[in-house]
């Protein structure tokens, strides 16, 4: 069986049942072992107040059904915040293994991570104003899947065997099968999770859908955060009953601050910055300025203009809606 943890709140348990259930189908016939970490998540509905931290308790991992091996975690919330992936040899003195920075009103995920150490948790830090959404989906991958090889029936434990991947659909070795399989996994899971929660990036979802995205512009900021598209095409935006009186304009960058984007404004062919006129608590449907925000990927949305940007006075939620 697999298993999905589920922490938080946003009435999660239907979107877990249908994920578990592909899972459980593409685990048959000796897919990678997907553990549950039971007992180790705080009680649905837990938010976090103001720089309050959320320790995990410790997971022994040789003493689970499967030692495990790896973890990827998704993390949604409503404010900023850091995730650190800790381990430790005794459980006493702990290092940490990964980091990311959690941006507010979208889902950050933590790829797969190789655990090294007996024990490992999660450790979440809040930022400076308190939660009203948490939620954390983790899954894990076992060590040493043990599966028959095709050739003679030896059986052998995978994972220690360094054969290259192999191409989708192409013969190879069971170690190398397992894992083109196991990449295989990841990326549905993705797309999976993507149309589940309305997650950005676009591009990791399905074609052919109406996605919702979602974007925050902090108390006493003009910008959100960045919002990668990739494939989505927006044609709409959803404009809070609660507003400071300001349109909305977009900035652009070639990849992400990680990467070295840096975002500017946007402007059209003629010269003009490409601006939304704002009515608050409407669907603003974008007809001519759909086609001038096509061509981007990264962008942010901006209270205001790039003369006179409009610093919001509440966090302000706003949705984009469109199509991948």
């Amino acid at each position: 069986m697999s298993f999905i943890n589920n922490i938080g709140s946003m009435n999660q348990y239907a979107q877990t049942a249908a994920l578990n259930d592909i899972l459980e189908q593409l685990e048959m016939g000796n897919a990678p072992n997907i553990l549950r970490n039971t007992g180790k998540n705080p009680p649905i509905g837990t938010v976090l107040g103001v720089n309050a931290t959320y320790d995990q308790p410790l997971i022994d991992r040789p003493n689970q059904s499967i030692p495990v091996g790896q973890t990827r975690i998704w993390v949604y919330a409503d404010q900023n915040g850091v995730m650190n992936l800790r381990e430790s040899h005794n459980g006493i003195n702990w290092t940490t293994t990964s980091t990311i920075n959690v941006s507010a009103g979208i889902t950050n995920i933590m790829g797969w991570t190789k655990l090294t150490k007996r024990y490992a948790k999660i450790e979440y830090v809040n930022g400076g104003v308190a939660q009203t959404e948490f939620i954390l989906l983790q899954y894990f991958l076992g060590v040493g899947v043990t599966l028959i090889k095709a050739d003679d029936g030896d059986i052998v434990t995978l994972g220690a065997i360094a054969d290259a991947m192999v191409t989708a659909g192409a013969t190879g070795t069971a170690s190398a099968k397992l894992r083109r399989l196991t990449a295989d996994l990841d990326a549905l899971l993705t797309k999976v999770t993507g149309i589940v929660d309305g997650s950005t990036p676009a591009s990791t979802q399905l074609t052919g859908r109406n996605v919702v995205l979602t974007t925050t512009i902090s108390a006493g900021q003009a910008q959100s955060g960045e919002i990668d598209l990739g494939e989505f095409q927006l044609f709409a935006i959803l404009v809070p009953v609660s507003w400071d009186t300001a349109n909305i304009t977009f900035l652009s960058a070639r990849d992400t601050v990680t990467n070295g984007g840096e975002y500017v404004s946007v402007y059209d062919d003629a010269g003009g910055e490409v601006i939304v006129t704002v009515t608050t608590n409407k669907m603003i449907t974008l007809n001519n300025l759909a086609l001038a925000v096509a061509p981007l990927r990264h962008i942010k949305l901006r209270s205001g203009t790039f003369a006179t940007p409009v610093q919001q006075t509440a966090d302000r939620t706003l949705y984009l809606i469109g199509k991948v």
